[in-house]
């Protein structure tokens, strides 16, 4: 399948679609605070998002946040505890968290240092609490990576987590993944979003980009699955990410 008529946004170069980002950023923070009085968003690991990160912590679009309604989750974590390199909350510290003025009740990071069916199981509280109920799950804004084989979070092709219809977060066990356990959140917590934004960089990605916006995807793709039953999808390219586009 393809995703649902998703909204494509196309910048020439990685700075420009870093700045569109944020503002982007920006506009659903307004917008969520308006009606909802807090922002909650899910946060994504990898080099793409750590520059956006970067910007957000730095520039002048990050200085018009109220970032004390912000509330910070993340769409996957590796097994490994907070302060290691591999740990995609210690990259969002780093990149942005450490300079922001921040409440720390509103950071929900995935407990990676321990078990993964545990820090499963501890990060569905977190976000069942945080709504309400797992019936109320609904963030806000879930900012998404692709990968060049068409995995977004850590959902992998041909993983059974991509089956799953009930649970909001699971651990990912696969044989084959590269590096430590993972656990992430799942396509019933994913797809009960109201937007998400994958923002896709480089040339290496531009043949996926073109099979997920263009194309009749037959296999199972993970990043085509991300359908949000009452949401919005939106990509935001560089002009390489989408340089096999038609329209492009």
């Amino acid at each position: 399948m393809t995703l649902s008529k998703p909204k494509v946004t196309i910048y020439p170069d990685s700075d420009s679609l870093f700045r569109g980002a944020a503002d982007r950023f920006k506009e659903i923070h307004t917008e969520s605070i308006q009606f909802l009085d807090r922002f909650s968003v899910v946060l994504s690991g990898g080099s793409t998002p750590k520059d956006l990160y970067n910007l957000l912590a730095s520039g002048p679009v990050g200085r018009s946040i109220d970032w004390s309604k912000v509330h910070f989750f993340w769409s996957d974590e590796r097994c490994v505890p907070p302060d290691q390199p591999g740990s995609n909350y210690n990259m969002t510290y780093n990149a942005m968290l450490r300079e922001l003025d921040q409440p720390e009740n509103n950071i929900h990071r995935i407990a990676g240092e321990q078990e993964p069916a545990r820090a499963a199981e501890l990060y569905t509280s977190v976000i069942e609490e945080h709504f309400g109920g797992i019936e109320k799950v609904r963030f806000d804004l879930v900012l998404l990576g692709l990968g060049v084989d068409g995995h977004t979070a850590s959902l992998f092709p041909g993983s059974p987590v991509l089956k799953e219809q009930r649970k909001i977060v699971a651990p990912v066990l696969k044989p084959g993944i590269p590096g430590p356990a993972r656990v992430t959140l799942t396509f019933p917590a994913l797809n009960a979003s109201a937007r998400v934004v994958f923002l896709v960089s480089g040339g290496s990605k531009a043949a996926m980009v073109k099979k997920l916006i263009e194309e009749d995807v037959s296999e199972e793709l993970p990043a085509s699955m991300v359908c949000p039953v009452a949401g919005t999808v939106e990509f935001l390219l560089d002009e390489e990410a989408a340089s096999l586009l038609s329209s492009s």
